[in-house]
Parts: C-alpha cells; sequence; structure tokens
C-alpha cells in the first residue's frame, strides 16, 4: 500500500512538504511529533498516516492505518487520492510518474 514517488530529490521534496505544512502554505495536512503526515480535515484526520521513506531517486510514503477505525478500501483511496492530488498539484516540478499498490508492502507499511 505504499506509494512511490520517482524525483531526482527526494529529501528536498520531503523538506518542502513539511515546509509548506508548518508555514500554512498548505493546508490539507498536519504532520506529526513522528514525522508522519495525516489529513487535517476533521472528518479523515487520524484516521492513517503517511510514514515517508527517503530512498535513492525516490519519496515512499507507506501507509499506517489508525487502530480504529479499520482501514477500508474507501479510506485507502481517499488518503492516497488526496496525497496524488498534493504532490501533483503543488509540487509537480519536482515529481515524476508516482505508482502505488493496493497490497501491503512489508517494507514501508505498519
Amino acid at each position: 500500500m505504499a506509494l512511490t514517488v520517482p524525483t531526482n530529490a527526494p529529501l528536498y521534496l520531503l523538506l518542502q512538504i513539511k515546509k509548506d505544512i508548518t508555514a500554512k502554505r498548505t493546508d490539507e495536512w498536519i504532520c506529526d511529533q513522528d514525522g508522519d503526515l495525516t489529513l487535517s480535515d476533521p472528518r479523515w484526520n487520524n484516521k492513517a498516516w503517511f510514514r515517508p521513506h527517503v530512498k535513492e531517486a525516490k519519496l515512499v510514503f507507506g501507509i499506517i492505518p489508525a487502530i480504529e477505525p479499520k482501514m477500508s478500501t474507501a479510506l485507502f483511496a481517499f488518503y492516497h487520492g488526496r496525497l496524488l492530488e498534493t504532490l501533483m498539484g503543488r509540487y509537480h516540478h519536482l515529481v515524476g510518474e508516482t505508482s502505488t499498490s493496493a497490497f501491503a508492502s512489508k517494507f514501508y507499511d505498519l
């Protein structure tokens, strides 16, 4: 269930996302004390988190579901869709072709 974002500057992209969240230039996401991203909308907040992993030439977001409610297909799709929307809308100049998987990744998902 990881979302993979090819980029020439994965650390820069992650730092820019977090900087924009902190500076309130984007209000779709909040960053928690662990560095994970969750949606800021109260209807969706803390129902799941994306944990970023900086890798060579890519930034990978693994999803962490909340204990309750259980991760549904709709919630999974919504979170991934919102992250893709943010990446394409705000960081398109840093992002290549993204990919996502409907299957849990033993490397990135909890």
